[in-house]
């Protein structure tokens, strides 16, 4: 009989653990940077559930985490840089701000709070925007009545509700706008909007309001975007506005952040462009303000200080545009160094085209119809202008480099000239 028992007991047992909940994970537990599952299995079967992210409507991802906790099964929400994510966070701090377009607790103008939301995660800060509309209530004990927003404090909103024909006499009821608004009105209310700037124009700070007292001014919604208000028949609406380039919101407006100028000298490192204003970004010297010792660093398309230092080895980098070697002698192409820092502009020679035959300074003879040119690095074009003669391009010409000559011409080979010299006596043609 004991033995009966004690068999009974050991099925139950394993019955019983057979049956336990268990959940199992892919991606090594509550990590949002590694996508995974989650098995959860019950006695009802067996769920699984996939990590997953959406881009939200401010730029950043919100992404929903599975993980096991114990044997059960949990989600927690993160923030993301991307719906590919690198880096996630939860919410470090959030801040809110709100805006009555009708001027508050005004049930005879339609308007909306607009409620601004700033998120702040470690890889940077997100805002939005909802609205909460006046609006007609269409069912229940309070159908007619308005519903009308309006500001409690700086940070929060409260609605009430409005019986317009208690309020304001029976020929009034609750209307709704073209715009979906809602307002206690009677068939004869007419309200006149009124903008200054006569509609969409970020450049332009304005006041509009509305016949009935109500007014809302354009606000910088960040450092380049503009929160622009304009009518839409009688009411107050508002929209979203980018800064062009060049241009960041202050006080309302986008104005234009470029320096005016009339010379180089007003540009500090860059040109005068044909605008009037400084550039701010290069692509080749000349859109930098070369009298002053700035040259383009084309990589970050910045003007930088020139500044060079002669290696303390004898050795020509050959296609670098410097002379490495401080001989007077730069690459195998030599040619003209405009500002005088040691580092060439424009090539030189006996040119047909676009393509250089023969790389020389001006001393060289060209035998028509090829004729003696510079060509600009960048671009490879026509400068049709002459290296240290006249009027045309002022600077020094470099001759070639020896170093750079023979069968080792490769870009980016570091010869000296005795071992260059030793090698075209064996291999040169």
């Amino acid at each position: 009989m004991k033995k009966i028992i004690l068999i009974l007991t050991l099925l139950i047992f394993s019955l019983t653990f057979a049956l336990a909940d268990t959940c199992t994970e892919t991606d090594s537990g509550d990590d949002p940077l590694v996508s995974g599952t989650v098995t959860y299995t019950t006695t009802n079967g067996s769920s699984t559930y996939t990590d997953y992210c959406s881009l939200s409507s401010a730029g950043y991802a919100s992404c929903s985490e599975y993980y096991c906790s114990g044997t059960m099964s949990s989600v927690k929400q993160y923030y993301c840089d991307s719906t590919t994510p690198t880096v996630c966070d939860t919410i470090l701090s959030s801040t809110y701000s709100n805006f009555e377009t009708d001027g508050g607790n005004y049930p005879l103008v339609a308007g909306s709070v607009d409620r601004t939301t700033t998120y702040t995660f470690s890889f940077g800060n997100y805002s939005t925007i909802s609205s909460s509309k006046d609006a007609c209530i269409t069912s229940g004990i309070y159908s007619g009545y308005l519903k009308e927003y309006y500001l409690r404090s700086s940070t929060s909103s409260t609605s009430t509700r409005i019986d317009c024909a208690s309020t304001y006499g029976s020929s009034y009821s609750c209307m709704t706008d073209a715009s979906g608004f809602g307002y206690c009105g009677t068939s004869t209310s007419i309200i006149i909007c009124t903008d200054p700037d006569s509609g969409l124009d970020e450049y332009t700070l304005s006041n509009t309001t509305q016949s009935n007292g109500s007014s809302a001014t354009d606000y910088c919604f960040s450092s380049s975007k503009v929160i622009e208000y304009y009518c839409d028949g009688p009411n107050i609406l508002n929209t979203y506005i980018d800064c062009a380039s060049g241009y960041v919101c202050e006080d309302g407006v986008c104005i234009d952040s470029r320096t005016s100028c009339s010379s180089d000298d007003d540009c500090s490192e860059y040109e005068c462009a044909a605008d009037g204003y400084c550039a701010t970004s290069c692509a080749a010297d000349y859109e930098c303000n070369q009298d002053a010792g700035y040259i383009c660093n084309i990589t970050t398309s910045t003007c930088i200080e020139a500044s060079y230092s002669a290696p303390s080895v004898s050795i020509e980098i050959c296609n670098n545009l410097i002379d490495d070697d401080s001989d007077s002698l730069i690459d195998k192409t030599g040619g003209c160094d405009s500002t005088s820092d040691g580092i060439i502009d424009y090539v030189c020679g006996c040119t047909k085209g676009s393509k250089i035959l023969n790389y020389g300074g001006p001393s060289i003879k060209c035998k028509s119809p090829v004729k003696y040119d510079c060509l600009d690095i960048l671009t490879n074009t026509s400068m049709g202008l002459t290296c240290g003669e006249g009027e045309d391009i002022e600077g020094i010409y470099y001759n070639p480099d020896f170093d750079c000559s023979g069968p080792l011409k490769a870009a980016g080979l570091e010869e000296q000239g005795f071992f260059s010299m030793v090698l075209n006596f064996f291999f040169g043609k």
